[in-house]
């Protein structure tokens, strides 16, 4: 095996990589937002399922959550695009996350801000659209931007059920002859290339939610 060949293969692994990254954080955030809303429901039934959903989803480690998936449930489409457990196993535990990350954002933004809507006459719609989210949505995009790069990270999990990932390729290259450290070297440096921009957006949206913060 050579050189050319292996970062071929790199780069095909890393575009799977990429789909498992994407697919992942949509379904967290599909996810996560519903679980945030019954965290902060009035209804005491409803805050106590989803603090025990959160808990399970982020209790349990992300490798377990793939072979069971992968294997527990069995199912065909599992079989012909093994991604797709990946992509549900890791939007799973990262929508916990994404809900703390809401959460978080919300319980931001001073309560004031609130009854001074409802002085002003603003609905409940009205008065999250143009007073709460406005300013919660920095911290809680900056957040969840920094759980995203965990889940790129363990996206790298994903090869344990045969997902022809940016790590499967680079394991076959080691065992097709190339030398361990360049190799691994090299996958590393592949993820970091990724990670790297969606490291500067958080630092970025972090300093656009201070001044936000400031100016409110």
């Amino acid at each position: 095996m050579t050189w050319p060949a292996v970062l071929c293969g790199m780069l095909s692994g890393l575009g799977v990589t990429l789909q498992i990254f994407a697919g992942g954080v949509i379904l967290a955030i599909l996810l996560g937002t519903p679980l945030a809303a019954m965290r902060l429901s009035r209804s005491r039934l409803l805050r106590f399922a989803g603090g025990a959903a959160s808990m399970t989803m982020r209790g349990i480690p992300p490798v377990v959550w793939i072979l069971l998936i992968y294997y527990g449930l069995k199912l065909e489409i599992f079989r012909e695009y093994p991604q797709g457990a990946a992509i549900l196993a890791l939007g799973i535990v990262t929508a916990a996350y994404v809900c703390d990350a809401i959460r978080a954002g919300l319980d931001s933004v001073p309560r004031g801000q609130s009854e001074a809507a409802k002085a002003l006459a603003l609905g409940w719609p009205s008065t999250m659209s143009q007073v709460i989210l406005p300013q919660a949505f920095p911290i809680i995009l900056s957040t969840t931007t920094a759980y995203s790069i965990t889940l790129l990270k363990n996206s790298a999990l994903a090869s344990i059920v045969a997902v022809a990932d940016l790590m499967f390729h680079v394991h076959a290259a080691v065992l097709g002859g190339m030398p361990p450290l360049a190799t691994y070297f090299a996958a590393g440096l592949a993820y970091l290339i990724v990670a790297l921009p969606l490291g500067f957006l958080v630092k970025w949206l972090e300093a656009r939610s201070v001044i936000a913060q400031v100016r409110a």
